[in-house]
């Protein structure tokens, strides 16, 4: 089973995320901020879904950010989802490392199929 680690500091979408995923067999972890998030990769992960806009003076891109200069190898590779209800941060975030832009809101079968192909490509 394939550990996804999303973060977003709206519950409501975590446990939304959460749900759709693990209809689809993947193990997810939601956390509302970076640094619990990252500790937790570093036990594993196959894909992070990260909002670009978190909370309490966090940044989805500064974690993107952390994960791509990340000394495990197994977090620095792992593929990165950003998302976002604003569109102007598409480039930006690919440009950072991102492997994909979402832009909210999103269908829970495109966010799907988009971990699945990912995945299967980082394998």
């Amino acid at each position: 089973m394939s550990k996804v680690i999303v973060v977003d500091d709206d519950y409501s979408t975590t446990n939304l995320v959460r749900m759709f995923l693990e209809m689809e067999g993947f193990d997810v972890s939601t956390f509302n901020e970076t640094t619990r998030a990252l500790a937790a990769a570093e036990e594993g992960v196959a894909a992070f879904i990260i909002d670009c806009y978190l909370g309490k003076d966090a940044n989805g891109i500064d974690m993107l950010r952390s994960i791509r200069k990340h000394s495990d190898a197994g977090v620095r590779q792992a593929p990165v989802i950003m998302v976002s209800g604003d569109q102007r941060l598409a480039e930006r975030v690919i440009i950072e490392g991102a492997d994909r832009f979402l832009l909210k809101p999103y269908s829970p079968s495109d966010l799907t199929k988009e971990i699945q192909a990912l995945i299967a490509a980082s394998a």
